[in-house]
């Protein structure tokens, strides 16, 4: 009798350990000493839940089971480790009201995603799922990796594993509060796990994201003494709405968006030294900013032969700028002039657009275009939204952004392939494929941060400087060459001339003159622009 007694109390208390859904720590100012405790708690309910003391690595399981325990999800997804991050990347919400944001490895790695996601570890940020692919296994078996990241606090990350690890030289046992920071936590799974898949964060919904939000991009300065605040509050009465910080007039601000609150006000959202909100009636636009519209992982051949398709692939992804048109157009090049001989628009009217096939718009096609060279140029119609005298309206540009030089020849016999070897940098093409005794037209401009490119050369050192006339004479490779910021700045300072800089540190300028080039360099200026920039001129 007494056994059969200690059995019912026992399942009494799974019961109830099970129904009572750990309360997740996730507002602002939670300690860490609190998030390891949740930690504790929700391993420990995670192993009455499966019935077991060890996960024994099985990733997906735990993991399913936490997001469950902690209220995101109203039932449990159990998965393996490669399904974590493919399970939640399309939702919008969760069945337990937590909105999803999905950091995928098309568009980050882990280090970038987390820096993102807190802003380089100045934010906090909670409940995270972070997943790997899985690659095939000598047994044709998959296997990836899930974890799920309780809290990021002041750029530590805390989380739980289904496995023993090390981190740092500090070993950890399964199921107890793993801290480290963003980029040990990165390190280690660089090291020990499968290719990056991508990181989920649930949050729950937030005043601003009740809002509208528009995309923008462009300088403003405000008009007046006025006040940057943490959210765009209802004419300042709304408690949750914190004064950021103080704003003379005439300065100046980086707007990423225009917001529409609940009560029917705009107000831009600024980034950069302070990031916050500013009624937009107090603010005024003096610089749109179209180059966050960008051409990622971009594969387009250099060369064809007579009656093959052109493939293309890739995306023009925007941050702040919303793309309403893509166009496609070939021009065919006959000495100093070029003619226009396909042509094709597509409407875009988001921020990711993605380039696939031998189209953009499913009638382009390349299969008439007979022997010689021609020009391929891909550009947007990119908009940016702001308020002009209380009414919101748009701005609209075309952005050339991607254009090259490709050829058709009759058989492969009669080509010549330049290899472009960017030693160190990053180029849009890593080779062009030429009609014997043609000359190299447009060549591909190379970037690397902090340095300068000087052009392309026939040797990685010394060498003689190629230009569009170059004509190759048979398969060559050409190198880049470059000149560190900090080389160049040397030479400023001992040349003497033709330089000068603000001593205020907000901007500073100067050229030199190298190999018969002179180069213009520029710093971060009032506006806060990020990085170095270059130019020259002969």
């Amino acid at each position: 009798m007494c056994n059969k007694r200690n059995r019912l109390l026992a399942v009494l208390l799974v019961m109830v350990l099970l129904v009572s859904v750990v309360s997740p720590v996730n507002a602002v100012g939670s300690s860490a000493d609190n998030i390891k405790q949740q930690i504790k708690q929700t391993f420990r309910k995670a192993q009455i839940y499966f019935g077991t003391t060890t996960f024994d690595g099985r990733c997906g399981t735990l993991t399913g089971i936490q997001i469950y325990l902690l209220g995101i999800t109203t039932r449990v997804s159990l998965q393996n480790g490669n399904e974590g991050f493919d399970t939640y990347c399309n939702q919008e919400m969760t069945s337990g009201g937590y909105r999803v944001r999905a950091y995928s490895a098309k568009r980050y790695t882990l280090e970038q995603a987390l820096n993102q996601i807190t802003q380089n570890g100045t934010v906090d940020a909670y409940n995270l799922l972070v997943g790997f692919e899985a690659t095939p296994s000598s047994r044709g078996q998959r296997y990836g990796h899930s974890l799920f990241v309780h809290a990021i606090l002041d750029g530590t990350v805390y989380f739980v594993e289904s496995y023993d690890l090390a981190i740092n030289g500090k070993r950890y046992s399964e199921g107890s509060p793993v801290s480290c920071s963003i980029a040990e936590f990165c390190e280690y799974y660089r090291r020990n796990t499968k290719l990056f898949d991508g990181v989920i964060h649930f949050g729950l919904k937030t005043y601003t994201e009740l809002c509208v939000d528009y995309p923008a991009s462009f300088y403003a300065a405000a008009l007046k003494d006025a006040q940057l605040r943490s959210q765009p509050c209802t004419q300042g009465v709304d408690s949750g709405s914190k004064v950021i910080c103080d704003l003379t007039a005439g300065e100046q601000l980086t707007v990423t968006g225009v917001c529409l609150n609940t009560v029917g006000e705009y107000w831009y959202r600024v980034e950069g030294k302070f990031s916050g909100y500013i009624r937009a009636e107090d603010a005024q636009v003096r610089q749109f900013l179209y180059d966050d519209v960008t051409v990622r992982n971009l594969n387009v051949p250099t060369a064809l032969n007579e009656g093959s398709p052109f493939y293309i692939s890739g995306d023009l992804v925007s941050d702040y700028n919303s793309i309403y048109t893509v166009r496609a157009q070939v021009y065919r090049l006959d000495g100093d002039t070029e003619e226009q001989v396909i042509g094709a628009t597509d409407v875009a009217d988001s921020k990711v657009y993605s380039l696939s096939g031998s189209t953009i718009s499913r009638n382009l096609t390349f299969r008439k275009l007979t022997q010689g060279v021609y020009r391929y140029s891909l550009a947007a119609v990119v908009g940016n939204y702001h308020v002009r005298a209380g009414e919101l309206v748009a701005e609209w540009n075309t952005v050339e952004l991607w254009t090259s030089e490709f050829c058709v020849a009759a058989n492969k016999n009669n080509t010549h392939t330049v290899t472009y070897d960017a030693g160190g940098g990053s180029i849009s093409s890593a080779q062009t494929v030429l009609p014997e005794g043609y000359p190299l037209g447009t060549l591909p401009t190379a970037k690397r941060p902090d340095y300068v490119f000087l052009g392309w050369y026939t040797q990685a050192e010394g060498g003689e400087r190629v230009t569009a006339e170059y004509v190759p004479q048979g398969n060559v490779t050409l190198y880049a060459r470059w000149y560190s910021a900090a080389e160049l700045q040397a030479a400023w300072t001992q040349a003497g001339e033709c330089w000068y800089f603000y001593a205020d540190g907000l901007s500073s300028m100067g050229c030199m003159e190298v190999d018969g080039t002179f180069y213009y360099f520029s710093m971060p200026d009032a506006f806060g622009q990020n990085g170095i920039v270059w130019a020259t001129t002969h």
